[in-house]
């Protein structure tokens, strides 16, 4: 193992927890734009560097370390139990190969925007696929843990709602 890699993969993430990212180019720069976030990804890690996340082309496993350089911030602090870990684990392994959800990045834009169109709420339940951030709110609902950001639907989280969630650290001020 090159040097470089010894020292990323000291600090991996432990598993079961959610990643939220700051990655480069055009669309990830118009996600935080339009959601004033830094972050515009959500991943879960599964453990041995390997994280679950939903992109165009669907629900894929990669490795962390695809992310050296980017800013990453995981909600290791937030109390989980071993079987809630492996739980969120397992639910986001097993979402591997479905669809990534256009239309809901769509949406969530227009939302953005300020616009509020009711029929946007019926691209939303026509759609049979999943984003970053709605996989990572499954995950943790599989589990028994409310990462739902206030929101009463997980395709209606977006990175930015789980990057402020971390910065506020809600689960401390819930105990």
């Amino acid at each position: 193992m090159a040097p470089s890699e010894t020292v990323f993969r000291r600090g991996l993430p432990p598993v079961g927890v959610y990643g939220c990212v700051k990655t480069g180019g055009f669309v990830p720069f118009m996600i935080r734009a339009l959601t004033k976030s830094w972050a515009d990804h959500v991943f879960i890690s599964i453990g041995d560097g390997q994280i679950v996340e939903a992109e165009p082309g669907g629900v894929r496993i990669r490795d962390v370390s695809e992310y050296a350089g980017c800013r990453i911030e995981y909600n290791t602090a937030e109390p989980m139990t071993d079987m809630q870990r492996a739980a969120v684990a397992e639910y986001a392994s097993s979402k591997r190969g479905e669809p990534y959800a256009w239309t809901a990045d769509a949406v969530d834009g227009l939302r953005c925007l300020g616009l509020r169109w009711r029929i946007l709420a019926w691209f939303e339940r026509a759609r049979r696929s999943v984003m970053c951030s709605e996989l990572a709110v499954q995950a943790g609902q599989y589990a028994g843990l409310d990462w739902s950001c206030g929101q009463g639907d997980p395709s209606c989280v977006t990175p930015a709602m789980l990057a402020r969630r971390l910065d506020a650290q809600t689960w401390r001020h819930s105990e």
